[in-house]
């Protein structure tokens, strides 16, 4: 072929890139990550043959020693390091289906760079390909408008304000540099409903990027000036804004901002904000661990495992339900502690090629001051917002987009010859065979992935509707062809064993003891990849006492479920002894056994972590009554009442009796709680 053909079809399908923003596809187990991702892969795949026969014909398109792209090899080849060493390569490797960030989704990132550093060569191709992301960008916010949800079809409100940073300054470069009047019109309508987009988004660390970007990119321009004059006035302007950022800061408290967007994106920047002190407990964590894992990290992806070991009861304060953290929320934190200092500089080293080769352009004449302007306020936000964030697709192929438009300048446009290097027969054959790989690597990591997550869905709304046998079956079913990012889907059914096992009581004693054998199986299989994973030790822990439970008849059974039950708990503790609810896992796991003291031991240890956790004293309580001591069990059900928690204890007749003991003791106040709950909560008869 022509390399007019093979350039028209890559750019095509460069183009299609940004168009998987829009896909959704509700079948699938996270239809916001999945259904872009691997949509994503299946692209750069087949992109991937033709591009890489486009390069054996034609020599003239093959890359340049350049630094940029030798830093992001670098960067890459520090993740795989750090993946072979890490305490779980499968998730380092592989990833999850919630993120599908793992080194095999990541390397899809890499070949996009790789063939639009090839393919776009000219203004015209970046025009396109900005103005394809604008509006794909636009459609996004369209459809956060339209659906009153700001997440649109991204899932996810901080990967949006992400994008939209991104795009409202490719909109400003388009609207800096079209000279038709109409252009400028349409790219002024877009840079005002990507900014709607950004500000319903309502992200605090993307509103600091953002406004510290404009700020910067103020400077550049100005700095840039050749007369003197207009850096002053520039500066002057520049500084101007500072000072009323800093004093709409001080007087943020103020009534004058009670009740208005400005007043609340103001006080969201606060010391007592609960996501900014969750972050900084996160990165605390990071600092504890780095000196145990210095130079590749705990392995790309394993933040979990930092995270989870110098969790304290302080975390639950600001948050008591998201409580696993999988990222540091931080970027640099996050590539430093599961990387190391390896993984670190090669990922600075990019940015400082980007900077060399900014500078160049410029004194090149290649970007105007405004542009110049633009480009580097725009690394610089998404430098600021990422710190406290991590990188989605959405923000990936804008980010190596932007580092290929980098490269583009950097280069001189070289003389195309079109000389070939290869006879058409050999040409035609290499193509053949290359697509058929990719047909081949598509379909066994990609489109199984899709039958897999899809399958996944399939089985978990047969358990959930009641048809638990249908649903565990189907599982066996999607299972039965492996895929390497299948733990999110076996975690499914576990959890939802788990949060039901009642449901398990409709079914004949032999179907319910098979499924949940299987569903220990999944948890098993689950926690070969780290043992030191707490969560995942929990989910075993959890699913091997239910399975206990339900073979308290066949001791040989009862006993192997419930030593993996105590087994993986107790591991579970270990990688997070700070993490209180899992004390409690414990105590109902030696309920099911019998054995008291270790259960009100375990509960006493939760409650030493964190000694005014109500809850702890209404566990406390029904274990105390499980084991019919009374008094003990009345004590702990008051002071339960007393730190406003009663709802929470069971069975009702612990409610009931508790009482009378409070009415025998005359205290009164705790009395009233519990009688005021009582008739609250009286059964109505119609």
């Amino acid at each position: 072929m022509k390399p007019k053909i093979y350039l028209t079809i890559l750019k095509f399908g460069l183009l299609a890139v940004p168009f998987t923003f829009l896909l959704v596809f509700p079948s699938l187990l996270f239809p916001y990550i999945t259904s872009k991702q691997l949509t994503f892969n299946i692209l750069m795949e087949v992109l991937a043959a033709i591009w890489i026969v486009f390069i054996i014909k034609y020599p003239e398109y093959r890359l340049k020693k350049n630094w940029l792209t030798w830093g992001i090899v670098a960067y890459f080849i520090a993740i795989g390091l750090s993946c072979l060493v890490g305490v779980d390569f499968n998730l380092s490797f592989w990833g999850n289906a919630e993120r599908m960030l793992g080194l095999f989704h990541l390397t899809h990132f890499l070949l996009f760079y790789l063939i639009l550093i090839t393919v776009m060569r000219t203004p015209r191709d970046w025009n396109h390909f900005f103005d394809v992301s604008i509006v794909v960008s636009v459609l996004i916010v369209l459809h956060g408008l339209a659906n009153n949800y700001p997440a649109a079809t991204i899932g996810n409100a901080a990967y949006v304000a992400g994008l939209m940073i991104f795009n409202i300054a490719f909109a400003v470069w388009r609207l800096i540099s079209c000279k038709e009047w109409y252009g400028k019109v349409l790219f002024s309508l877009a840079l005002v409903l990507l900014l709607i987009g950004f500000i319903r988004a309502d992200i605090s660390g993307a509103y600091a990027g953002l406004v510290i970007g404009a700020i910067s990119a103020g400077v550049i321009y100005f700095l840039v000036q050749n007369k003197k004059k207009g850096k002053i006035v520039g500066l002057s302007v520049v500084g101007s804004l500072v000072l009323l950022l800093v004093l709409l800061f001080a007087f943020k408290s103020s009534p004058v901002f009670d009740n208005s967007f400005l007043g609340k994106a103001l006080r969201d920047f606060s010391a007592n904000n609960p996501t900014l002190n969750t972050r900084l407990l996160s990165w605390k964590a990071a600092y504890q661990d780095f000196s145990h894992h210095p130079i590749l990290g705990t392995g790309h992806g394993n933040y979990a495992v930092t995270f989870d070991k110098y969790l304290t009861t302080e975390f639950f304060r600001f948050s008591p339900n998201e409580t696993y953290f999988d990222r540091a929320h931080n970027n640099l934190i996050d590539i430093v502690s599961t990387t190391g200092i390896i993984g670190l500089l090669t990922y600075i080293a990019i940015f400082a090629a980007v900077v060399y080769y900014l500078r160049r352009a410029f004194k090149e004449k290649k970007v105007n001051p405004w542009q110049l302007a633009v480009l580097g306020g725009l690394f610089i936000a998404y430098f600021v917002q990422n710190l406290a964030v991590f990188d989605s697709l959405v923000t990936y192929v804008s980010l190596f987009a932007l580092l290929a438009f980098v490269y583009y300048l950097s280069q001189s446009q070289p003389e195309v010859k079109n000389e070939t290097s290869l006879a058409k027969s050999k040409e035609v054959l290499l193509l053949i065979g290359l697509l058929l790989l990719a047909l081949i690597f598509t379909a066994r990591f990609n489109l199984r992935g899709f039958q897999m997550l899809s399958g996944a869905i399939k089985g978990y709304s047969y358990v959930a509707s009641g048809y638990i046998t249908d649903g565990v079956n189907y599982y066996k079913t999607v299972f039965a062809s492996e895929v390497g990012y299948n733990r999110d889907s076996r975690s499914s059914l576990v959890n939802l064993l788990i949060s039901n096992p009642q449901a398990l009581m409709s079914l004949p004693p032999t179907e319910a003891r098979a499924n949940l054998a299987y569903a220990v199986e999944l948890a098993q299989k689950n926690i070969a990849y780290n043992p030191n994973d707490s969560m995942l030790e929990a989910q075993l822990a959890k699913i091997a006492d239910v399975a206990a439970r339900f073979n308290y008849q066949d001791m040989e059974k009862f006993n192997y479920y419930s030593a993996e039950a105590v087994t993986s708990i107790d591991y579970s503790i270990a990688a997070s002894p700070g993490r209180y609810p899992l004390y409690f896992t414990k105590a109902d796991i030696h309920m099911t056994r019998g054995e008291l003291s270790e259960s009100i031991a375990a509960i006493k240890k939760a409650l030493e972590l964190r000694s005014d956790f109500a809850p702890g004293y209404c566990q406390l309580a029904k274990v105390y009554y499980f084991f019919e001591d009374y008094d003990n069990a009345y004590l702990a059900a008051g002071e339960c009442a007393q730190r406003g928690q009663v709802g929470l204890l069971t069975p009702r007749e612990l409610v009931t009796k508790s009482a009378k003991y409070y009415l025998d003791k005359g205290d009164e106040v705790t009395l009233k709680i519990l009688q005021d709950y009582l008739a609250a909560s009286e059964p109505q008869v119609e």
